[in-house]
């Protein structure tokens, strides 16, 4: 793991790996939020048309990442928002 990029030096901020790879783990305040390390290299986004939703479209399409990246496992909840930004967003929804 060691020459992966580092997000910045914090006793916040630790670093474990899993079958998948990296994992950084940021715990602030009650808060505790990963991020996975995704290599570059090509893969396909989407679905097979016969698997796809009426409600968007999700075609299926090449996507090449020529440098990797750190990338949230999950979306950003209102908790996490105001742990790092000091206070919650105005729209209304689950923490």
């Amino acid at each position: 793991m060691s020459a992966l990029p580092s997000p910045a030096a914090s006793p916040n901020l630790t670093r474990s790996e899993d079958p998948f790879g990296p994992i950084v783990t940021l715990s602030l305040e009650a808060v505790t939020y990963r991020f996975r390390w995704v290599f570059p290299g090509t893969f396909t986004m989407g679905e097979a048309k016969s698997r796809r939703r009426a409600s968007y479209d999700q075609t299926a399409h090449t996507v090449t990442l020529s440098a990797g990246c750190w990338l949230g496992e999950a979306p950003v909840t209102q908790a996490l928002w105001a742990a790092l930004m000091g206070a919650a967003t105005t729209s209304a929804g689950p923490t």
